[in-house]
C-alpha cells in the first residue's frame, strides 16, 4: 500500500520518489493534493487500476514517472486529466511505458508542449499518430513510441528531437520526415511496415550516431547521400528490399545481425 503518512506532508513536498517498491496498489485520489509537487517518480511499484482524476490538479509537476506497473488507462482521457484549465503548461517528462495504456493519441498537446522526453512504449496504444511538431519549445527533445500497434503515415516531429524510437509497430509509407532533421542523435524504425525509397537527403543531417531501418519494406537503391554520415557509429538495413551498393568513400558498416 501507499505509505498514508506521506500524505501529512501534502502542502511541502515537491519530490516524491517510491520507485521499485512493492505497493501493490491502486493509486489513491489523495495524491492529487500535493498541489506544490514538481517530481512524482513511482516506476516499478506494481500499481494498477487507473491514474485517478485528482492527478488534474498537478499545477506545478514537470517529472511524472508511471513506467513499468500494470496501470489501465484510456490514454485521451488521460492526457485530457493533464491539460491546464488557466496556467502554462510545466510537464517536461512523462515516462508511462510498460503499463496497459489503450486507445489513441489525441490531435492536440496542450500539456505536453514543453515535454523533453515523451516514453509511452510497452504498451497498447494504437490508431493513426497526429502531428507531433509542436513539441518543440524545449530543446534535446526524446520519444519512444516503441512497441505499441501505431499505424498509418509517420508524422511529422520537431526538427530538434534528437532520438525518436519507433520501432515495433505498424507504421507505413516512407522516412521523408528525415529531411527536417538537421542534428538527431538516433533514428530507429525497426519491424514497421515502411516502404519507399529512402529519402535522398542526409547530407543536410550534420550529425547522426545511429540508425535502425531493418525489417521493413524499403526498396530502390541506396542513396549516395548516406555517404555522407560521418559520425554515424551503428547502421542497419537488413531484411528489405533495398539495391545497388554502398556509395563510394562510403565511412557505413552494414549491420548484419543483433548485437
Amino acid at each position: 500500500m501507499i505509505y498514508p503518512w506521506l500524505f501529512n506532508f501534502s502542502d511541502s513536498l515537491t519530490n516524491i520518489d517510491l520507485s521499485f517498491n512493492e505497493l501493490n496498489d491502486t493509486i489513491p485520489e489523495a495524491f492529487g493534493a500535493f498541489t506544490p509537487l514538481q517530481k512524482l517518480d513511482l516506476t516499478g511499484t506494481s500499481l494498477k487500476g487507473r491514474i485517478p482524476p485528482s492527478f488534474g490538479n498537478f499545477s506545478n509537476l514537470r517529472s511524472l514517472y508511471l513506467g513499468r506497473n500494470g496501470l489501465e488507462e484510456d490514454l485521451p482521457s488521460f492526457f485530457h486529466l493533464l491539460e491546464p484549465a488557466e496556467k502554462s503548461p510545466t510537464l517536461q517528462e512523462l515516462h508511462l511505458y510498460d503499463n496497459d495504456m489503450r486507445g489513441s493519441f489525441p490531435e492536440r498537446f496542450e500539456r505536453t508542449s514543453n515535454l523533453v522526453i515523451l516514453d509511452v512504449s510497452d504498451n497498447q496504444i494504437t490508431g493513426l499518430l497526429p502531428d507531433l511538431s509542436a513539441l518543440s519549445s524545449l530543446r534535446e527533445l526524446y520519444i519512444d513510441l516503441s512497441s505499441n500497434n501505431f499505424f498509418g503515415p509517420v508524422p511529422l516531429f520537431p526538427s530538434n528531437a534528437l532520438k525518436l524510437i519507433l520501432g515495433d509497430n505498424m507504421f507505413s509509407g516512407s522516412v521523408s520526415f528525415l529531411c527536417n532533421f538537421t542534428i538527431i542523435y538516433g533514428l530507429e524504425v525497426s519491424n514497421n511496415q515502411l516502404s519507399e525509397d529512402l529519402p535522398d537527403c542526409w547530407m543536410n543531417i550534420i550529425q547522426i550516431l545511429f540508425l535502425n531501418l531493418e525489417n521493413n519494406k524499403f526498396s530502390g537503391r541506396i542513396p549516395t547521400s548516406l555517404g555522407s554520415l560521418s559520425q554515424l557509429k551503428m547502421l542497419s538495413m537488413r531484411s528489405n528490399r533495398l539495391t545497388g551498393e554502398l556509395p563510394v568513400g562510403s565511412v557505413l558498416f552494414i549491420h548484419e545481425g543483433k548485437q
